[in-house]
This record gives structure tokens, C-alpha cells and sequence, in this order.
């Protein structure tokens, strides 16, 4: 199974995203790609997984701008599943994904953090555009605790 991690903000080296997350399911057996900020120009593979870098954007609205060319670049890669690590790129990603599963995990308040990423006080609305519309795709959100209370 191919999983693509998604990240516009993260470097290739973050403890979770690298570390924790894409190097476990390398070793697990997964095929994994990541793209995420890098200092490098050129695709390599690190522990088994296969980072697509990104350059640092100069501002958070060049970061915003580029969600849709990150979006299509993890969508050429054809992953099984799309994994999901800044609020804005769901929307992006959800549109190409087409019937594969989408997850993003949250950290933290998914408003308070649209509020940040956007400036707005009151933040957009995230049903709106491509994600109210995106057809097949499926969205998993694994908020902080969730999985870990009895049902």
C-alpha cells in the first residue's frame, strides 16, 4: 500500500510527521512519500521513505497559494491513502483523492487554527468550496483522545 503524507508546513525532518509516523510505516512495509519543507531541491529517500521537498515559503500567504500545486503533486505520486497535516490542504486534497481515504489528524483546535492560518476572527467555513463538494472521497479526522475512550 502507497500512503502519501501531505505537509505544507513541516519540515522533512519533524519528530511526529518523519520520525513517528512515516519511518513506523516504512518499516511496517508501506510504500511512503512525504512532502514536506526542505532544504534540498531533488526527490531523495531517507529511512525508506521517499520525501518530495518543498521550498520554505517566503509568507504564509505563498504557503496558502501553493496548496493547490501540493495537492496535485501528492495526487501524481497515486497514493492508497493521503495523510493529511495542515488544515488548509484538506480541501485541495479531498478534491484529487478521488475514492481514496483522506485522514488528518488534529493537534489542535481545528477554528483556533483556521483563525490563525487566515487572519479572520471568525474563520471561513470549512464545508464550503471543494471540500463540500469533493465527490467520493472520504475524510477520517483522529482527534486527540478519541480513540483512546471506551465506546
Amino acid at each position: 500500500m502507497r500512503v502519501c503524507h501531505v505537509c505544507s508546513g513541516h519540515s522533512e525532518d519533524d519528530g511526529r510527521v518523519f520520525h513517528r509516523e512515516c519511518v513506523t510505516l516504512a518499516e511496517a512495509g508501506y510504500e511512503v512519500h512525504l512532502i514536506a519543507r526542505s532544504a534540498r531541491h531533488e526527490a531523495h529517500s531517507n529511512r525508506a521513505v521517499s520525501i518530495h521537498p518543498l521550498p520554505d515559503p517566503k509568507s504564509r500567504q505563498e504557503r496558502l497559494a501553493r496548496r493547490w500545486s501540493v495537492a496535485r503533486m501528492a495526487a501524481s505520486l497515486c497514493p492508497d491513502l493521503y495523510h493529511v497535516h495542515e488544515p488548509e490542504l484538506i480541501g485541495p486534497v479531498l478534491a484529487v483523492a478521488g475514492p481514496h481515504p483522506v485522514i488528518w489528524d488534529v493537534h489542535e483546535s481545528y477554528l483556533d487554527v483556521l483563525r490563525t492560518v487566515t487572519g479572520s476572527p471568525n474563520g471561513p467555513d470549512p464545508w464550503s468550496g471543494p471540500l463540500g463538494t469533493s465527490g467520493s472521497a472520504s475524510l477520517c479526522v483522529a482527534a486527540p483522545g478519541l480513540l483512546s475512550r471506551p465506546i
